[in-house]
Protein backbone atom coordinates (compact mmCIF):
# COMPACT_ATOMS: atom_id res chain seq x y z
CA UNK A 1 0.00 0.00 0.00
CA UNK A 2 1.70 3.43 -1.35
CA UNK A 3 1.10 6.90 1.08
CA UNK A 4 0.83 9.50 -1.43
CA UNK A 5 3.55 12.50 0.07
CA UNK A 6 2.53 14.64 2.10
CA UNK A 7 3.03 18.55 1.22
CA UNK A 8 3.60 21.50 3.08
CA UNK A 9 0.46 23.88 2.85
CA UNK A 10 -0.09 26.05 0.04
CA UNK A 11 1.94 29.13 0.02
CA UNK A 12 0.62 32.52 -1.74
CA UNK A 13 2.53 35.73 -2.94
CA UNK A 14 1.88 38.38 -4.78
CA UNK A 15 4.02 38.88 -8.17
CA UNK A 16 3.42 42.14 -10.42
CA UNK A 17 -0.26 41.84 -9.34
CA UNK A 18 -0.73 37.59 -10.04
CA UNK A 19 -1.00 35.60 -7.28
CA UNK A 20 1.62 32.35 -7.73
CA UNK A 21 1.31 29.40 -5.66
CA UNK A 22 3.81 27.28 -4.80
CA UNK A 23 3.69 23.85 -3.44
CA UNK A 24 6.46 22.13 -1.86
CA UNK A 25 6.71 17.83 -2.25
CA UNK A 26 8.08 16.09 0.51
CA UNK A 27 9.71 12.80 0.26
CA UNK A 28 7.49 10.16 1.40
CA UNK A 29 9.76 8.13 4.36
CA UNK A 30 10.13 4.51 3.58
CA UNK A 31 8.14 2.46 6.33
CA UNK A 32 10.27 0.30 6.96
CA UNK A 33 10.89 -1.16 10.56
CA UNK A 34 14.07 0.66 11.53
CA UNK A 35 12.18 3.85 10.88
CA UNK A 36 8.82 2.54 12.83
CA UNK A 37 11.16 1.61 15.35
CA UNK A 38 13.30 5.04 15.44
CA UNK A 39 9.65 6.78 15.28
CA UNK A 40 8.37 4.85 18.17
CA UNK A 41 11.54 5.38 20.39
CA UNK A 42 10.99 9.25 19.61
CA UNK A 43 7.39 9.21 20.29
CA UNK A 44 8.48 7.61 24.16
CA UNK A 45 6.26 3.71 23.26
CA UNK A 46 5.97 1.27 25.56
CA UNK A 47 8.73 -1.72 26.24
CA UNK A 48 6.49 -4.35 24.33
CA UNK A 49 6.19 -2.34 21.59
CA UNK A 50 9.53 -1.26 21.14
CA UNK A 51 10.51 -5.40 21.38
CA UNK A 52 7.41 -6.12 19.58
CA UNK A 53 9.33 -3.75 16.77
CA UNK A 54 12.80 -4.98 17.29
CA UNK A 55 11.78 -8.46 16.37
CA UNK A 56 10.14 -6.77 13.29
CA UNK A 57 13.24 -5.21 12.39
CA UNK A 58 14.98 -8.48 13.04
CA UNK A 59 12.72 -10.58 10.78
CA UNK A 60 13.04 -7.91 7.51
CA UNK A 61 16.74 -7.64 8.21
CA UNK A 62 17.23 -11.80 7.63
CA UNK A 63 14.47 -11.68 4.78
CA UNK A 64 16.79 -8.97 3.33
CA UNK A 65 20.15 -10.53 4.27
CA UNK A 66 18.98 -14.17 2.94
CA UNK A 67 17.84 -12.19 -0.62
CA UNK A 68 21.04 -10.72 -1.22
CA UNK A 69 22.20 -14.40 -0.32
CA UNK A 70 20.88 -15.78 -2.88
CA UNK A 71 21.56 -12.77 -5.60
CA UNK A 72 25.02 -13.30 -4.86
CA UNK A 73 25.11 -17.21 -4.90
CA UNK A 74 22.90 -16.94 -8.60
CA UNK A 75 26.13 -14.76 -9.57
CA UNK A 76 28.60 -17.42 -8.19
CA UNK A 77 27.03 -20.08 -9.97
CA UNK A 78 26.94 -17.97 -13.42
CA UNK A 79 31.22 -17.73 -12.89
CA UNK A 80 31.96 -21.01 -10.98
CA UNK A 81 34.45 -22.65 -12.68
CA UNK A 82 34.15 -26.63 -13.38
CA UNK A 83 35.73 -29.00 -11.29
CA UNK A 84 37.75 -32.00 -12.84
CA UNK A 85 37.88 -34.96 -10.39
CA UNK A 86 41.66 -35.84 -10.00
CA UNK A 87 41.77 -38.58 -7.14
CA UNK A 88 40.19 -41.52 -7.09
CA UNK A 89 39.72 -44.08 -4.26
CA UNK A 90 38.70 -48.06 -4.91
CA UNK A 91 37.55 -50.21 -2.04
CA UNK A 92 35.96 -53.89 -1.04
CA UNK A 93 32.67 -53.74 0.10
CA UNK A 94 32.48 -55.00 3.98
CA UNK A 95 30.92 -58.15 3.03
CA UNK A 96 33.29 -59.21 0.10
CA UNK A 97 30.32 -58.61 -2.11
CA UNK A 98 32.49 -56.44 -4.71
CA UNK A 99 34.19 -53.06 -5.16
CA UNK A 100 33.44 -49.34 -4.92
CA UNK A 101 35.76 -47.18 -6.81
CA UNK A 102 34.57 -43.85 -7.76
CA UNK A 103 36.29 -40.07 -8.69
CA UNK A 104 36.36 -37.22 -6.52
CA UNK A 105 37.90 -33.58 -6.33
CA UNK A 106 40.07 -32.60 -3.27
CA UNK A 107 38.87 -29.71 -0.98
CA UNK A 108 41.70 -27.94 -0.54
CA UNK A 109 41.61 -27.98 -4.98
CA UNK A 110 37.88 -26.54 -4.81
CA UNK A 111 38.71 -24.34 -2.49
CA UNK A 112 42.01 -23.14 -4.95
CA UNK A 113 39.46 -22.41 -7.60
CA UNK A 114 35.87 -21.16 -6.29
CA UNK A 115 38.22 -18.74 -4.29
CA UNK A 116 38.19 -15.83 -6.62
CA UNK A 117 34.64 -16.05 -8.30
CA UNK A 118 33.23 -16.29 -4.62
CA UNK A 119 34.90 -13.30 -3.78
CA UNK A 120 34.32 -11.37 -6.32
CA UNK A 121 30.36 -12.07 -5.58
CA UNK A 122 30.93 -10.85 -2.18
CA UNK A 123 31.01 -14.57 -0.63
CA UNK A 124 33.41 -16.96 1.19
CA UNK A 125 33.59 -20.81 1.92
CA UNK A 126 34.12 -22.57 4.91
CA UNK A 127 34.51 -26.03 5.83
CA UNK A 128 32.98 -27.58 9.11
CA UNK A 129 34.16 -31.16 10.40
CA UNK A 130 32.41 -33.53 12.40
CA UNK A 131 33.96 -36.82 13.46
CA UNK A 132 31.85 -39.02 15.51
CA UNK A 133 31.41 -42.83 15.66
CA UNK A 134 34.88 -43.60 13.28
CA UNK A 135 33.24 -41.15 10.83
CA UNK A 136 34.73 -37.71 9.43
CA UNK A 137 31.72 -35.89 7.51
CA UNK A 138 32.73 -32.71 5.96
CA UNK A 139 30.54 -29.83 5.54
Amino acid sequence: MSEKPKSKPITKKAVDSEVVVHRQELSPIAATPDNLLMEAVKSGSSIDHLEKLMGLQERWMARVAREEYFKSFSKFQSMAPDLLKNKEVTFDHKDGGGKTRYKYQELGDIAKHIREPLSQCGLSYRWEQEDKDNNITVT
